[in-house]
């Protein structure tokens, strides 16, 4: 199992993951570790400026072959939308410590981090 969490800036309404999808991309320096793309439409909830994707127990909603989960939320306070995706069932593409980059797309709207990384066990992870 995968599973990612963080945070960007933006104002409010600056994305709609229901109506807009969100792709999740990793890579390193050889290139992709994984990508996955979670569709505008059915998985999707809301609740306020909150919202959740949950695959189908089929996985049929997501990428083939994988089951994904997203909670996305906005805090108006901070203007700080903070995310946490898990992916069952991916292929990882071989990756490596050292810089990992994280790309959330939203719609039009990208959000890129990258960080060190380090091998901890059979897990990858940051510091």
């Amino acid at each position: 199992m995968l599973t990612l969490q963080g945070s960007f800036s933006g104002a409010a309404g600056l994305v709609n993951p229901p109506a807009e999808g969100v792709t999740l991309n990793l890579t390193d320096t050889d290139g992709q570790i994984t990508c996955f793309t979670l569709p505008p439409g059915p998985g999707w909830t809301t609740k306020g400026s909150q919202w959740t994707f949950t695959d189908d127990k089929t996985g049929s909603l997501g990428a083939p072959g994988a089951k994904e989960s997203l909670s996305l939320s906005y805090n108006a306070g901070t203007g700080v939308y903070s995310w946490k995706a898990k992916v069952r069932k991916t292929t990882l593409s071989d990756p490596d410590a050292g810089n990992v980059s994280t790309a959330i797309t939203i719609g039009d709207n990208g959000f890129l981090n990258t960080q060190a990384w380090k091998i901890k066990g059979r897990n990858l992870v940051t510091p």
